[in-house]
């Protein structure tokens, strides 16, 4: 049950720091972001019956999408010079836009399971 708990946790990691990639490039390969989103559903609801395993994985998602998000965001900003480039979004739109992406998945898979809970 253990070496479940951490190739979920690590896949899941994996997921928030692509989730992240994704975001930030979700102007250009929109279909990227939500087959991503999509897919870290679907393995979600495969690990139902565990409980554990899907508050790992969005815990683990999140480590994983914030830190990238981050670091890939702030590196953006550093290279962006106003003359040569301009960012498209406020600092504050691209956090909440951020947070839109950190949550997004996991609320779908909450809500996928909470639904599945409640049919009998």
């Amino acid at each position: 049950m253990h070496a479940f708990l951490v190739l979920v946790a690590v896949a899941a990691f994996l997921f928030g720091a692509l989730g992240a990639l994704a975001s930030l490039e979700a102007q250009t390969f929109p279909y990227g972001l939500g087959a991503l989103v999509l897919l870290f559903v679907f393995l979600g609801k495969r690990a139902r019956p565990r409980p554990a395993s899907q508050l790992v994985a969005g815990l683990a998602y999140w480590a994983g999408f914030a830190p990238t998000w981050a670091s890939l965001l702030a590196d953006a900003h550093a290279r962006c010079s106003p003359p040569n480039c301009s960012m498209p979004m406020s600092p504050i739109e691209e956090m909440l836009w951020g947070v839109g992406f950190a949550v997004a998945p996991v609320a779908l898979l909450a809500l996928f399971t909470y639904h599945e809970m409640r049919v009998p």
